[in-house]
């Protein structure tokens, strides 16, 4: 069976509390193992990422957390992955990175 394969970069160079990359309603069902790479570049003083989906790209609600919260660390990359027909998904800053460094988040699905 063919798979189809997506490769979306959500955001780079960000800091911003609640900045935020989407993937919505035009790659819903098309995969179901997703991976996230959310990619610290610099020094990092503070700062996080979540994990979020939705029924909705456009929801403005609370977002449901999917795996734990990422703690952004100096010139590291974090991988979380997840299954399922999700309907939306996004990398969300949860708390702005301070210290010079900038962060990058990127999904895969398959």
């Amino acid at each position: 069976m063919e798979r189809t394969v997506i490769a979306k970069t959500l955001f780079t160079g960000k800091t911003a509390i609640n900045e935020a990359g989407t993937i919505g309603s035009g790659y819903g069902g098309q995969a179901r193992e997703w991976i996230f790479h959310v990619v610290a570049r610099g020094t990092v003083t503070a700062g996080k990422v979540k994990i979020e989906a939705a029924h909705d790209p456009d929801y403005t609600g609370a977002w449901a957390l999917i795996g734990a919260e990422i703690t952004l660390a100096t010139d590291t990359v974090a991988i979380v992955s997840t299954t399922g027909a999700h309907r939306a998904l996004r990398a969300r800053i949860s708390t702005a990175v301070t210290g010079g460094a900038v962060v990058d988040a990127y999904l895969t699905g398959n």
